[in-house]
């Protein structure tokens, strides 16, 4: 099966967008509101094959791979935001739950579970997908405030 890597954002059907923030004493993924500033959301390496898909984000110096581990989303440090392993555990199916381009996500390795909330900001695993994040990509904005530069030809 071919496989592509783009980066991208995630973001909910609510407008928010997807990232790791630290939540008490561990790291979580969570969902954050940025109003005007899509350009400083955390930008998301995505790995497809075929309708499913993996994910790594950058939080502070390190990358973080979502994955499902005993029916508990957890969140693996990675070395290279390109070591995505090719083990089920950090593997989601897309699936059309009927909301024009946004998709639910659902966990590949048994059992299958369905990515929801956000709850209180952070996502979480459950077996309803009637309380399934909706979820699209969205190009990664150019920074408005960083300066553009022409060569000029002499």
């Amino acid at each position: 099966m071919i496989s592509s890597d783009h980066q991208s954002l995630l973001k909910i059907k609510d407008g928010r967008f997807v990232t790791v923030r630290r939540s008490q004493a561990e790291l979580k993924l969570c969902a954050i509101d940025i109003q005007n500033g899509a350009h400083i959301a955390s930008r998301v390496l995505i790995k497809s094959k075929g309708t499913q898909m993996a994910f790594c984000f950058k939080f502070k110096k390190h990358y973080y791979l979502p994955m499902v581990e005993g029916g508990t989303l957890k969140l693996q440090q990675s070395k290279n935001e390109r070591l995505i392993d090719e083990s089920e555990h950090y593997w989601f199916q897309k699936e059309n739950l009927g909301s024009s381009e946004h998709y639910g996500l659902r966990s590949v390795v048994e059992p299958s579970l369905y990515l929801c909330g956000p709850d209180n900001k952070t996502f979480f695993l459950s077996s309803n997908n009637q309380k399934c994040a909706l979820v699209t990509e969205e190009e990664i904005p150019e920074d408005p405030t960083r300066r553009r530069t022409r060569k000029l030809k002499v």
